[in-house]
């Protein structure tokens, strides 16, 4: 019974690392875009 526990708890952990990396990545896009054209308009 707790190794079962054990998988469950590993499997949402994983799942929701991978949802967390999935926005953190797309948010950090959107910041280098905005970076750059912060850039741009400087020049």
């Amino acid at each position: 019974m707790m190794f079962t526990l054990l998988i469950l708890v590993g499997y949402v952990i994983v799942v929701a690392g991978q949802q967390v990396t999935i926005e953190t990545i797309s948010h950090s896009n959107e910041d280098r875009e905005r970076f750059i054209n912060l850039k741009d308009k400087v020049k």
